[in-house]
């Protein structure tokens, strides 16, 4: 799990959180944190899941960095998301 990563300049920290929310990951790009959520009602959500999820709250910090943080088309993002991670995990 990449544990710290750069936008346009800008250091970002990604911390593992165990609150079982509804949500498995936020970006709070303002403060350069991303969340991933370790627990899913009760129980570990697995590796692949926290890096789509990851995936796809870095595509939500790309979109504040490019100055559309008003682009709220959850739908495209997640499928950015899962390209991303089909991409990376497919690199030979």
């Amino acid at each position: 799990m990449i544990k710290r990563f750069q936008l346009g300049g800008k250091k970002y920290k990604v911390n593992l959180v165990s609150h079982d929310t509804s949500n498995l990951g936020r970006s709070l790009s303002p403060l350069g944190i991303v969340e991933i959520q370790t627990l899913w009602d009760g129980k570990p959500v697995p590796e692949d899941a926290m890096e789509i999820t990851l995936y796809h709250e870095v595509v939500h910090c790309i979109l504040d960095e490019l100055g559309r943080g008003d682009l709220q088309d959850e739908g495209l993002v997640q499928q950015l998301a899962l390209l991303f991670h089909q991409f990376i995990k497919t690199q030979r």
